[in-house]
């Protein structure tokens, strides 16, 4: 859906609002989606977990 990371801050007006009580961002950077307008309210979960490439000998 998107061809960069980062920057989502000037579209996320465009984001539908949260249908549910939580907002889940996997790799949120600065949760701009989550922290427009009045999302912050919401329970917002951020989740970045670093998967270690098996060539290092981590997984």
């Amino acid at each position: 859906m998107f061809y960069y990371y980062g920057r989502k801050k000037q579209i996320a007006k465009h984001y539908p609002s949260p249908n549910f009580e939580a907002i889940v961002e996997p790799f949120a950077g600065s949760a701009a989606y989550s922290l427009y307008r009045e999302n912050w309210q919401k329970d917002v979960f951020l989740v970045e977990k670093m998967r270690a490439s098996p060539r290092f000998g981590n997984g």
